[in-house]
C-alpha cells in the first residue's frame, strides 16, 4: 500500500485491507463487475520465499475450487495440477 500511497500505481484489496487504516490511500469498490477479474503472476524461478509458495498454493487451491464449481454446471476438462515444488 506503500507505493499505492506514494502515487506508483493502484492495486486491488479487500474489502478487510480496506478497513485499515493507510494514509494517502483511497479505496473505491468495485461495483457490478460482471466478469471474474483475471489474475496474473509473475515470479522468478529462483524465488524460494515460504510467502510466495504459500501465495501460489492458495491460488491453485482457488482455482481447482472455481473449476470444480464451475464443472458442476458444466463439463470442464481435467485440471492440470502446477508443480510448486520448483
Amino acid at each position: 500500500m506503500s507505493m499505492v500511497a506514494q502515487g506508483y500505481g493502484i492495486t486491488l484489496a479487500s474489502e478487510a485491507a480496506a478497513q485499515a487504516s493507510f494514509p494517502g490511500v483511497v479505496f473505491r469498490p468495485v461495483l457490478d463487475e460482471p466478469e471474474p477479474i483475471t489474475f496474473s503472476a509473475l515470479w522468478s524461478p529462483h524465488n524460494r520465499s515460504q510467502a510466495l509458495l504459500h501465495l501460489l498454493r492458495a491460488c491453485a487451491t482457488e482455482i481447482r475450487g472455481q473449476i470444480i464449481g464451475n464443472s458442476m454446471k458444466q463439463s470442464a476438462a481435467p485440471l492440470q495440477r502446477p508443480d510448486l515444488s520448483k
